[in-house]
């Protein structure tokens, strides 16, 4: 039997369960087989909210209520920006921050949950540096122990030098602090503007 599992990673991806996704494929793969595979394969679930969340009322939403800010907590663990875990419980961003401002212990486990959430980003970095050298790069630039070591620069030879061709009897051209006197006649003043690369082709 050949067992979907483009469709199960999609299906856990989405936030089902192991075991709902067994059950509905007859158990087989079993639970254990699938969360097996979804560790080995490193999958990774979209932030999702919980199902007694989800049934919560909408006079329940907006609200401060201690589900909602578990909630909040597990969105921003998950790498959700501020913006979008206040929206998940059907505020504003500007909300949630008044509530992060009077509770300074809900304002430290939102900092926590976030701090976690790229620490798990930078511990990825970290193991990809040995495989793609730009994973190095990006930690050299972004620490402040490095930095300004490993900005990239500009090189000289990339510079773009501008040449500009002007009219000198063109209307209003100003030349030694005289003003051409040629109003409404001739060419305009500027005939060309030329980009050329220094030491380029």
């Amino acid at each position: 039997m050949n067992i979907p599992w483009g469709q199960i990673k999609l299906r856990w991806i989405q936030g089902e369960s192991a075991s709902g996704i067994s059950k509905s494929l007859g158990d087989s793969p079993t639970r254990q087989g699938i969360s097996k595979r979804a560790r080995k394969e490193n999958w990774k679930q979209l932030p999702t909210v919980s199902a007694k969340h989800l049934e919560l009322s909408y006079l329940q939403l907006g609200q401060d209520t201690p589900d909602n800010r578990e909630a909040v907590l597990k969105a921003l663990a998950e790498g959700v920006s501020y913006t979008l875990a206040s929206g998940i419980i059907g505020v504003a961003r500007n909300t949630l921050l008044n509530w992060r401002k009077a509770d300074p212990v809900f304002e430290a486990q939102c900092r926590a949950a976030r701090h976690s959430a790229l620490a798990d980003c930078a511990r990825t970095i970290y193991q990809q540096r040995g495989k793609d050298w730009k994973a190095g790069k990006f930690l050299l630039q972004s620490a402040k122990e490095t930095d300004g070591e490993y900005q990239e620069q500009d090189r000289p030879d990339n510079k773009l030098e501008i040449i500009i061709n002007i009219n000198r009897e063109a209307p209003g051209v100003t030349i030694n602090g005289k003003t051409s006197e040629s109003v409404g006649q001739g060419d305009p003043a500027i005939i060309d503007v030329t980009p050329e690369k220094v030491n380029g082709d």
